[in-house]
């Protein structure tokens, strides 16, 4: 079962704080759990998939703090941790003649992260700047995930961040309506 909890405390009439609890999966796809070997097509690497391969279930927490400025105009900042039970990770294996990559179920892993949105319409400078807005965020990110010796005897650091996983994540858009 999938669970969530989310309350949300009003600061004043135009603040919040939020907080969250919920209960995720990952899910392993097809190639992850293909059951032969096979060519990727992004870096040509063989690569073959693992059919014991299990989802990973992710808790997670949040908290948010929030500013309306007026319409959809908002500034926030947000705190999130990630606890991860058996996450799936890329690893690679020594064949004859070359690497080979796959896919294990790490015993658990870590993410958290900081994120501060701003979402600003241009009206309140001047009525001829109303189509104009802008939407930005930035997040910044640590993962660590560990993954025991005797699932990949050959890695060269059996801690890590988490496979995929950015650390910082920008994102800036104008729109005009």
């Amino acid at each position: 079962a999938l669970h969530s909890v989310n309350l949300i405390y009003s600061l004043t009439s135009r603040q919040n704080l939020r907080f969250a609890y919920s209960g995720t999966v990952n899910r392993p796809d097809f190639r992850e759990l293909s059951p032969f070997e096979f060519t990727n097509v992004l870096g040509g690497a063989s690569t073959a998939g693992n059919p014991s391969l299990l989802q990973a279930k992710i808790d997670n927490l949040d908290a948010r703090w929030e500013w309306f400025l007026g319409g959809d105009q908002v500034v926030a900042v947000s705190y999130f941790f990630k606890n991860f039970n058996d996450p799936i990770e890329s690893i690679l294996t020594p064949t004859t003649a070359e690497l080979r990559q796959s896919f294990i179920n790490a015993d658990g892993a870590g993410n958290q992260g900081v994120e501060v949105e701003f979402r600003k319409n241009f009206g309140s400078f001047h009525r001829k700047l109303a189509p104009f807005s802008l939407f930005t965020n930035l997040t910044l990110v640590s993962s660590n995930v560990v993954i025991p010796k005797e699932l990949a005897p050959q890695l060269t650091s059996a801690s890590r961040p988490l496979m995929g996983q950015s650390r910082f994540i920008f994102n800036l858009t104008g729109e005009y309506i």
